[in-house]
């Protein structure tokens, strides 16, 4: 909140709204992040380099 507008942010898309209307665009191609991920493991595979987010993926669990 503030003197020109407001800006909200949560469980749905967030949005800004006051003097000047703003909305994030990516510039760039739009892939979906499901596609995009396999498409990532699956060139990771072929090159024979594969993808280890194990070290990753235990520090997301001990902090949870």
């Amino acid at each position: 909140m503030g003197s020109d507008g407001i800006g909200k942010s949560g469980w749905q898309a967030p949005y800004v709204k006051g003097k000047t209307t703003w909305r994030y665009r990516e510039a760039g191609e739009r892939i979906d992040m499901y596609q995009r991920e396999h498409n990532e493991l699956f060139a990771s595979v072929r090159s024979g380099k594969p993808i280890n987010d194990g070290d990753w993926m235990a520090h997301s669990t001990l902090m949870a």
